[in-house]
């Protein structure tokens, strides 16, 4: 493991995510999904999101189009968390449904506008 990298990606995972949502998976890791949870802090955090090329709310738009792709609703919540945390608007989530819409297909749509409704709800 880089530890500079590791180091980086904690930072970039908690001002993502917040403190309190890292700090919660850390504490549901155990030593067998410890070294998952070290590579995606190393490498999705501190290499992917890190880079400085796309700017975080591109970033979180182009993440939310992955997930919703793939359907990983559970992430695609926590996505959608992020978004918001990273500046992203409810116009654009609402403007990036529509794109889900059209190139995911309507079902995928649905699904993603109910995790966006759920992550809404105070």
């Amino acid at each position: 493991m880089d530890q500079q990298r590791y180091d980086v990606g904690l930072a970039t995972r908690k001002a993502v995510l917040t403190p309190e949502h890292v700090e919660t998976t850390f504490r549901n890791t155990d030593a067998f999904t410890q070294p998952l949870q070290n590579l995606i802090t190393e490498i999705c955090w501190g290499v992917g999101w890190a880079d400085d090329a796309l700017e975080r709310p591109k970033r979180s738009l182009l993440t939310l189009g992955i997930l919703a792709a793939m359907g990983r609703f559970g992430e695609f919540e926590t996505h959608v968390r992020a978004a918001l945390n990273n500046g992203v608007t409810k116009a654009e989530l609402q403007a990036t449904l529509i794109h889900i819409a059209i190139y995911c297909g309507m079902p995928v749509a649905v699904e993603s506008a109910r995790s966006m409704q759920r992550v809404f709800k105070p």
